[in-house]
This record gives C-alpha cells, sequence and structure tokens, in this order.
C-alpha cells in the first residue's frame, strides 16, 4: 500500500501543516483542501512524504518530494499581479561595429507591457546552455510609463545605447545556445526564450547570425494586448532595431479593462472600502450619488479621500460627506 502526505507552511520558517492527499487513479493523488489564498509577496514552502508498505518498502521507505525535504523544501510565491501583462518584447544580441569601429546596432534587452505597471525587484537572467552567467535586478520604484497607447518599454543596455533603462548590460549573447529569462518579484517565470539551442522551460527562438559582427536581432510582431498575441520575427535590418519603442509590425490592441468591484463597505467612524480586481493598479476615485433614478445618474466624485494598493486591492477610506442623506457609492477606475 502507499500513503501520500503533504506539507505545507506560509513563509520560511516555522512548523509544517499536514495536507492530506486523496487517491483519484492509480498513480495520481491531489490535496483534499486547498491551501489557503494568501497576499501577493507571500513565499508558501511544501513538501510530499510518500511511504509505502509491502515486500522490499524498508529499502525506500519513506521518500519525499523534493528529496531534499524536509530540510530544504520546494516552494512558490505569490507575485503581486497576473502573468502575460509583461514580456520580453526586443532582443539585439550583440554589439555590431561598421568599418570605422563605431557601435550601430547596440546589444539590448528590450522588455513591454501595460503602463504603469510596478517592474520593481523583477530581473533578466541570462545563460549559456543551462549555465546561468548574469541576473540583472530591476531598481525599486521602475514603473513602465505610457510611451505607445497604454503600453510602455523598459531596456536593458549598455553604454553604446544612451537612452537605456539601465546601462548594466555587459554580456553578449551571440555565443549560442543563449536563454533569457524574465522573472517576477518573487522568483517566478514571467517568459523565457533561447537562441541556438533548446532547453526545458524555454521558447525557442531561432537566430540567423552565426559570427560576432551580426546584425540582426529578433522582436515580436503582430497585434494584441498580452504577451501570447504577438510572435517572434527575425530583425533582418538594422533599421527595424527600435529599443524603447513599439517594434515594425507591432500593434498594441485596446487594453483589457479590469474587472474589479468592491467586496466590503465599513460606516462607522468613516466610509471604508475594499475594491478586488485591480492588477495593474488603475487609478481608483470613489463616486457618490442619491438617485438612482436620475437619467443620467448624476455621479459626483468624492474628495478627498484616502487610498492604499497593494496586489491588485484597493483599500479606499474617507470622512462621511456632509449634508448628504441616503448616499450611494461607486468606483471609478481610470487607466494609468
Amino acid at each position: 500500500t502507499t500513503n501520500v502526505t503533504a506539507y505545507y507552511r506560509i513563509g520560511t520558517s516555522g512548523g509544517f501543516t499536514t495536507l492530506a492527499m486523496t487517491n483519484t487513479g492509480y498513480i495520481t493523488y491531489r490535496s483534499a483542501t486547498n491551501i489557503p489564498a494568501q497576499p501577493a509577496g507571500t513565499i508558501v514552502q511544501y513538501y510530499f512524504k510518500v511511504e509505502f508498505s509491502g515486500p522490499g518498502s524498508e529499502l525506500n521507505s519513506p521518500a519525499y518530494y523534493p528529496d531534499t525535504a524536509p530540510g530544504v523544501p520546494g516552494s512558490y510565491g505569490i507575485p503581486r499581479s497576473e502573468p502575460g501583462q509583461v514580456w520580453i518584447n526586443e532582443v539585439d544580441y550583440n554589439d555590431a561595429f561598421n568599418s570605422w569601429g563605431f557601435a550601430f546596432t547596440p546589444a539590448f534587452i528590450e522588455l513591454a507591457g501595460i503602463a504603469g505597471f510596478d517592474l520593481s525587484d523583477w530581473s533578466i537572467a541570462i545563460y549559456h546552455e543551462i549555465t546561468l552567467i548574469s541576473r540583472y535586478t530591476i531598481t525599486n520604484n521602475t514603473t513602465l510609463l505610457n510611451e505607445s497607447g497604454g503600453y510602455g518599454f523598459w531596456v536593458l543596455g549598455n553604454e553604446l545605447l544612451p537612452d537605456a533603462s539601465d546601462q548594466m548590460f555587459t554580456n553578449l549573447l551571440w555565443d549560442i545556445p543563449t536563454g533569457i529569462q524574465l522573472l517576477n518579484e518573487v522568483g517566478g517565470v514571467e517568459d523565457s526564450i533561447m537562441f541556438g539551442g533548446v532547453a526545458s522551460g524555454f521558447e525557442l527562438v531561432s537566430k540567423i547570425d552565426i559570427e560576432p559582427a551580426g546584425t540582426n536581432g529578433v522582436a515580436l510582431i503582430g497585434t494584441g494586448t498580452n504577451r501570447d498575441d504577438f510572435a517572434w520575427a527575425f530583425d533582418t535590418n538594422i533599421v527595424f532595431s527600435t529599443p524603447g519603442a513599439v517594434n515594425m509590425g507591432q500593434i498594441f490592441g485596446d487594453l483589457i479593462v479590469p474587472e474589479a468591484y468592491i467586496t466590503a463597505l465599513i460606516m462607522k467612524t468613516n466610509v471604508q472600502f475594499t475594491v478586488v480586481g485591480n492588477p495593474d493598479n488603475w487609478t481608483v476615485q470613489p463616486m457618490i450619488t442619491t438617485n438612482l433614478m436620475a437619467n443620467p445618474v448624476a455621479w459626483t466624485m468624492v474628495t478627498p479621500f484616502n487610498e492604499q494598493w497593494t496586489g491588485g486591492t484597493n483599500q479606499v477610506w474617507f470622512n462621511f460627506p456632509t449634508g448628504v442623506t441616503n448616499p450611494i457609492y461607486s468606483i471609478r477606475l481610470t487607466a494609468p
């Protein structure tokens, strides 16, 4: 017989909570209950213990996954925002020089995503085959500007690219196979590509330069609003290199409006809202009216008010409006 038990804890210290597992097939198990939902930034550690009985079980029971558990358990983190909103958008993988020795295609890695997105503590990791070569961490208080129809860019370059967001890029990428990963603030992989090779967890992007003096890069093209809407194309002419701008052949579609809604309304010493479903931190404005039967309804902005956003949830509070009876409240969101 086989018995499977899961263990988890919130954070990286303290005791583990037992999570019973149910056999749903011959070799398939799933937890009988879910791990409770956690706020953004939380690290959850876990491991599995498998116990066997029968002939020979004394040789391999119990077994653990990961095999380093419980001393070194597995883990995952809860990111601030849903995946797919920021991605690797363009790569020039080599500094190419003309016959006078001046670089005309500086190497860079460009990210693109929804304007207002917080990139604090995100990182870019560069691999040769499966060996990590370097990692660049984006500094705190870094957000994407609205540079193209509600979308913005962040560029990792070097001193040859004076307009780069960060000029610490020193590792050339032409030596294949090379992988690039975009990691969120809790270490989750948001996007990953690999030139000239195949590795688990990386999307293969064929590159056509085989010499360090090549002049080609790759860029996403197509029409859409998130990473999955675009496809890689070769940048076969240096005029197509567009660091910090929309790519040739790329069109950003309409922004997806968040499905935000009020989950709590408390009226005691003041008025307090809890608004969920705002992962990209759209601007929140509380509104008030006294008559929903009017056509049109006369909504008025509440001023002043206080607001705090954390991981897709807004806390909004303000003093009771003076001279208003039977108030009706709503929330208006404005794209960043």
